[in-house]
């Protein structure tokens, strides 16, 4: 059903951002709310028994990839146990936008309802800086630390900030995955980094990461990664082991230096008027769905990432472990890092999680 629509949708969602941009850029267009009024709760009242609400999921991860397949079952979760009463429409793969950002904006705008970036681009939407806290390198060492705090309640104080930005409400997410460096010439340390463009994200804080080990960090918007690197543009890259692989990065970078220095971090982010057009039922499918949810995407990407190093290997890629002594020497070269941008997650974000963890 959902791909039969495709077509259909792609058409509506382009006419929904044409409409968009012709509006004042200063007052975005409000998010449709699917009818009914709301109750003081969020859940709307005297909507029909058998009215669909339909449910547009946007993402930029390659259909294969666990991400993907991730929402996916979410989407059969939603479909089956809402009776059909609310209908999921998956856009990925960058069939309708070319950046993290243009996902989330579409989000925020109401022409899609929900979607996860990295954190970065949370921060960036509702100008939320404690969102930035999780591109410090080395302040998460583990998956566990970082399930722990994506479901503390600090974590659901930054959301709180976002959505009375933006209308969007961030929701405890995942990893897809600790950020390796990938490059097309040989290196076997960080000192083989110098001088070396490598891409990061437009994020202060994951620039100064690479910086600090010598080389020069160069944004480039995701979607047109694979052709800088294939062009020349950069020399390597920062990211995933599952991304390295699903968006089949093993053709044109043929190293990787194992440093996990932090996890790529995605973020859901929810239309809040899209949830609260939902009759209070719906709401609470929707509630344990995503939880639901959340868990399977932690637990397959997770496996994702250790079958990813094999494939990796297989595709001749030359996979650098760093031993002990040389990754004491990059986390003593990133406390720069800390020195300079310690403030760029907001003041005392860091330190609380620092504290969270007994630091």
């Amino acid at each position: 059903m959902r791909k039969l629509k495709l077509v259909v949708l792609i058409a509506a969602v382009l006419v929904m951002g044409f409409a968009l941009s012709a509006c004042n850029n200063d007052t975005p267009a409000p998010p449709p709310t699917g009818g009914g009024g709301e109750t003081a709760g969020g859940g709307t009242t005297a909507t029909a028994p058998d009215e669909v609400f339909e449910f547009n999921i946007v993402h930029l991860v390659a259909f294969e990839d666990p991400l993907h397949l991730s929402w996916e079952y979410f989407a059969n979760l939603l479909e089956e146990r809402s009776e059909g009463r609310i209908e999921v429409n998956i856009f990925g793969n960058r069939v309708i936008g070319n950046s993290d950002p243009e996902a989330a904006e579409m989000v925020m705008q109401g022409i899609m309802h929900m979607t996860s970036t990295p954190a970065s681009v949370a921060a960036g939407l509702g100008n939320v800086p404690q969102f930035r806290v999780f591109d410090f390198p080395y302040l998460f060492q583990t998956k566990d630390e970082l399930a722990y705090f994506l479901d503390s309640p600090l974590f659901m104080e930054f959301s709180a900030e976002l959505e009375a930005a933006t209308g969007v409400r961030a929701l405890p997410g995942y990893s897809i995955g600790w950020v390796n460096i990938m490059t097309t010439f040989p290196a076997y340390s960080y000192t083989d980094l110098q001088g070396e463009r490598i891409r990061t994200m437009a994020s202060d804080v994951q620039m100064a990461y690479i910086n600090s080990l010598g080389a020069s960090a160069t944004v480039v918007p995701w979607g047109e990664l694979f052709t800088a690197v294939q062009q020349g543009v950069v020399d390597g890259l920062i990211t995933s082991i599952g991304l390295m692989v699903s968006d089949r990065f093993f053709e044109v970078c043929t190293y990787m230096i194992r440093s996990e220095a932090f996890a790529n971090v995605h973020i859901p982010q929810l239309n809040v008027a899209w949830y609260n057009s939902l009759p209070a039922d719906l709401q609470e499918i929707f509630d344990e769905a995503f939880r639901d949810f959340v868990e399977y995407a932690r637990a397959r990407i997770g496996a994702f990432g250790i079958e990813a190093i094999d494939i990796l290997a297989s595709e001749g890629v030359t996979i650098v472990e760093m031993d002990a002594a040389e990754r004491a020497r990059v986390i003593e070269l990133t406390q720069a890092v800390f020195e300079e941008f310690g403030d760029d997650a907001g003041a005392g974000t860091v330190e609380a999680v620092q504290e969270l963890f007994g630091r």
